[in-house]
């Protein structure tokens, strides 16, 4: 009988009639799985010390520290281009927002409240949305939907 080696999580158990079959065992599961993450991680490991620094031979200088330093500055950079700046753009853009607020105009909040403004003060607003007034903070204003003509 052939056994099927693509299932490493497949076991043969015998039956009291001498038959062999193929049956789940979950321990052999999580074993082969726990086997396969530490596989993964264990590939990962080498891969980071290919990136290390080559050992130097006898006789021959290591290199400068600065060269070791070069991809951890390219890393930060490309951190700072992809996070931080967009982030910090973001926030410009809600603070120019709410700056232009003025009386009149239609809001959104973050909680999905339409309302227009009735009043501003420091750091609240007072709006009207249907038939309620309610005060709220200015950082919770995420969008104006129509500006007031006037």
């Amino acid at each position: 009988m052939a056994i099927d080696r693509r299932l490493p999580a497949r076991i043969l158990i015998g039956c009291w009639d001498s038959q062999l079959s193929l049956a789940n065992c979950s321990f052999i599961n999580r074993l082969t799985d726990s086997f396969v993450d530490t596989l993964t991680m264990n590939k990962l490991a080498i891969e980071l010390v290919a990136f290390a620094p080559a050992p130097t031979q006898p006789g021959q200088e290591p290199p400068p520290f600065w060269v070791s330093m070069v991809p951890l500055m390219a890393l930060m950079v490309m951190l700072y281009v992809v996070m931080i700046r967009p982030q910090q753009k973001k926030a410009r853009e809600h603070n120019d927002l709410l700056s232009r607020l003025k009386v009149g105009d239609k809001i959104v909040t973050s909680g999905g409240i339409v309302g227009t403004v009735v009043s501003l003060k420091d750091k609240h607003v007072a709006i009207r949305s249907a038939d309620t007034k309610m005060e709220i903070l200015k950082s919770a204003i995420s969008e104006v939907s129509e500006k007031n003509p006037s």
